[in-house]
């Protein structure tokens, strides 16, 4: 096709390109206006050769020391927002029919005799794992990818959408409005992005650079955009970046920081260590408040909800937290499996465990409610729960998001 538009005559040749390609036409190139991406400062946002997302960027130069911390930016970075967020403005009904990315549950796929019903399933692309998951608001989610995407999708499994905010894992990803959201990166960065509807543009308006992979972060208050902002990874560091945003403080850990929630009836941050240790920290102070060894190793995933919160380990057990006062285990269960995420409500907890999605009402908790066994391949790290509408939501490693109704 691109042959025949050779030596044409034709007055307007227009062509999209999603990446650069090595055997485009030159002469298709000739007499043309190219447009490519820039930043406000006339240097390319990110590298025209795509280095594999498992090859950390190297952000920061010199050796690495066990006593280094994580530095903060406040220089805030512009792109435009054709070239950095994709908006599909389509009907669902239409998009349906068009994409093979959102596809809803096949007749009779959908019903299962262990009381969870998968109701839709969104696939990014056939090479692309999802890493982490998050809630943006009413019916929506945010999904992050290996490859440094955020794609927002809807509770019928579509993207809305699209931002590319970093070219390595999003090991985290958390939103605290519509266009307001923070990420955390295999980068060694940890980011705050806010997107200008009128302008279309995407600002990096703080980050936070660590010696390596970055794994969790949180809002203090997750809706609320200029809430200060903690994140943590592999440094044994938290960086509490303030709430304007010019101001950054560390607050030191023994371990690994694994992953964070807020506890919102405190004003305190709860995150899990690769150690096995969870904690308490006080973002106001920069201090750690309480840390409780009831795990004995890593611990990838912490939920909250009012004064509940929930922990899962890679010692198979899942704990369930009373934290009006300090942190107390009011029921304990051992798995059959890694945990690797939970969520918590008022009534309900679930868990990914290996690969089987479990719920269980808190009123009878260690009576399982429903489980959906084989419900992906390989491990999720992505799991979240709007009670209200009695919907779960995972991401996993085989790269689809799968949205699950529960009675």
């Amino acid at each position: 096709m691109l042959r025949s538009l050779v030596g044409s005559e034709m007055c307007i040749r227009d062509s999209l390109l999603c990446e650069p390609h090595p055997h485009f036409p030159q002469d298709l190139l000739e007499g043309a206006v190219t447009l490519r991406m820039r930043m406000c400062n006339e240097q390319p946002l990110l590298e025209e050769t795509i280095k594999d997302p498992r090859t950390k960027l190297q952000f920061m130069k010199g050796a690495k020391s066990e006593h280094d911390q994580p530095k903060a930016s406040t220089k805030k970075r512009t792109v435009r927002i054709a070239n950095e967020v994709e908006v599909v403005p389509l009907e669902t009904s239409t998009f349906l029919e068009m994409s093979a990315s959102a596809a809803p549950p096949s007749q009779g796929d959908n019903q299962s005799k262990e009381g969870l019903n998968r109701i839709a399933k969104y696939r990014f692309g056939p090479n692309e794992k999802l890493i982490s998951l998050c809630s943006v608001g009413e019916d929506r989610f945010a999904v992050g990818t290996s490859s440094g995407y955020v794609v927002v999708l809807d509770r019928n499994g579509l993207p809305l959408i699209q931002y590319r905010p970093h070219k390595a894992c999003i090991w985290d990803v958390a939103f605290s409005s519509t266009y307001d959201f923070s990420t955390a990166s295999e980068d060694g960065t940890s980011s705050i992005f806010a997107y200008h509807l009128n302008q279309q543009t995407l600002e990096a308006t703080s980050v936070a650079s660590f010696q390596s992979d970055v794994f969790a972060l949180a809002y203090t208050n997750p809706t609320d955009p200029s809430s200060a902002v903690l994140s943590g990874g592999l440094s044994a560091t938290i960086c509490v970046l303030h709430s304007d945003r010019k101001s950054s403080s560390f607050i030191p850990a023994s371990t690994s920081i694994q992953a964070m929630r807020p506890i919102t009836t405190r004003n305190l941050v709860l995150f899990g260590g690769g150690s096995g240790s969870c904690a308490l920290v006080d973002p106001n102070t920069c201090t750690t408040v309480e840390t409780i060894t009831k795990h004995t190793r890593k611990v990838p995933a912490v939920s909250s909800y009012g004064n509940m919160a929930l922990s899962g380990s890679f010692d198979k057990t899942l704990r369930v937290w009373d934290v009006r006062a300090g942190m107390h285990c009011s029921h304990n269960l051992v798995m059959s499996d890694v945990l690797t995420a939970t969520a918590i409500s008022d009534n309900y907890a679930a868990a990914c465990s290996g690969s089987s999605l479990y719920l269980w009402d808190l009123r009878n908790f260690h009576q399982i409610l429903a489980v959906k066994n084989k419900a992906w391949s390989g491990l999720t790290r992505g799991l979240v729960m709007d009670h209200t509408k009695k919907l779960l939501v995972t991401a996993s490693v085989d790269g689809i998001a799968r949205f699950w109704s529960f009675e």
